[in-house]
């Protein structure tokens, strides 16, 4: 679930696109169907795919993100 929030990093994996000016990183989930087709290896054919692929817009550097996170988990602490 953590995927999502750092998807889109500079240091997060995925394609980077860029399309009318504006940067993308490619996300997927590894029970979604282009993961399936990527990592196949032992995956039975009647498996449905449960994620989906999308382009997450690019966030730049993840520590704003990981700062966010880490003063959440401070908060609770307290």
């Amino acid at each position: 679930m953590l995927g999502g929030m750092l998807a889109g990093h500079s240091e997060s994996g995925g394609e980077l696109i860029e399309r009318d000016g504006k940067k993308y990183k490619l996300f997927y989930g590894m029970s979604s169907e282009m993961a399936m087709k990527k990592y196949a290896g032992g995956v039975a054919e009647y498996r449905a795919s449960e994620g989906k692929t999308v382009e997450v817009p690019f966030k730049g550097d993840v520590e704003h993100t990981i700062r966010d996170i880490l003063g959440g988990i401070r908060s609770t602490c307290t």
